[in-house]
């Protein structure tokens, strides 16, 4: 298996998705670390990382893996941060990140296993109350 990352800004403030890592039907790729930081500022709110009840439909804005070893195969892993029709909340959450006011907080999350997506699944980042922009990054193995 091969390590691949992205990075991107997430588009949306609003309580709902606020981005999504997306598998494709032939592979289940392992989420191993998450790194969040904050772009604005607002008083305080929080995000949780959970199994959309269902997954987004047609991303808009997407971005694909890249490998970290130039030799390894074109990543599948997408990362989905607009939809036609946006994944929907997640009945439970693996994790919940609280931020107070502050430009450039920053959450790192490893997963030293893996936290696995199932094929044709995803996990999404959920601005469950308040949200601000913020820059993140995904390593997964496929």
């Amino acid at each position: 298996m091969a390590r691949y990352n992205a990075s991107f800004r997430s588009i949306e403030t609003a309580v709902g998705p606020c981005f999504e890592i997306r598998a494709t039907s032939s592979d289940k790729p392992r989420l191993l670390e998450l790194h969040i930081q904050t772009v604005s500022s607002l008083a305080s709110f929080t995000l949780g990382l959970g199994t959309p009840a269902v997954i987004g439909v047609n991303p808009t804005t997407s971005y694909r893996v890249i490998a970290e070893d130039d030799t390894d195969p074109l990543g599948t892993t997408i990362v989905a941060t607009g939809w036609t029709t946006a994944p929907t909340v997640p009945s439970a959450f693996f994790r919940r990140f609280v931020f107070r006011t502050a430009i450039a907080a920053t959450v790192y999350v490893g997963f030293p296993r893996g936290l696995q997506i199932e094929q044709s699944g995803s996990r999404v980042l959920w601005i469950i109350g308040n949200g601000v922009l913020v820059d993140a990054s995904v390593v997964v193995d496929e």
